[in-house]
């Protein structure tokens, strides 16, 4: 009897806990509330979720798509990815690209004091510079201006 009184009690307790919650749920302005009285809502929510599921197979695809790709060695992929040779030929063209990017800035660095192209350069900076000084000096009440 005494279980059974002690059962009553936690139900009691318990109808009114989801009394309370359910109260909750039902306020206006709470996102329950709304998906169930707001059409827009609803509707928009459902269009994001279907916008997930075609993002998530998207990338399944292209998973799925690298995967072949990567087991076949005649594909780019697969040649990088099964043939060290290729990867260390690979990784070769980038350390040359490099080197040469380097050796280009030098060359670059060095036209600038021959004789032949300083005029040129010199032309070059001097007009930076007035432009760079024609931009301080304009006024800031008129840059925000519309005409």
């Amino acid at each position: 009897m005494s279980t059974l009184e002690a059962t009553a009690g936690n139900a009691q307790t318990l109808t009114a806990s989801l009394s309370t919650f359910a109260g909750k749920l039902n306020r206006e302005g709470g996102l329950p509330n709304d998906l169930v009285t707001d059409r827009t809502t609803y509707a928009a929510l459902t269009a994001t979720v279907e916008d997930l599921q075609r993002a998530g197979q998207h990338a399944s695809d292209l998973v799925e798509g690298l995967a072949t790709g990567a087991e076949d060695p005649n594909t780019p992929i697969g040649v990088v990815m099964r043939d060290v040779q290729a990867g260390a030929d690979l990784k070769g063209t980038i350390d040359n690209l490099h080197h040469g990017s380097e050796l280009l800035v030098e060359d670059l660095e060095g036209m600038q004091h021959n004789f032949l192209l300083r005029g040129y350069f010199k032309k070059k900076a001097k007009a930076e510079k007035a432009d760079a000084q024609a931009n301080e000096s304009t006024p800031a009440s008129s840059e925000g201006a519309t005409p």
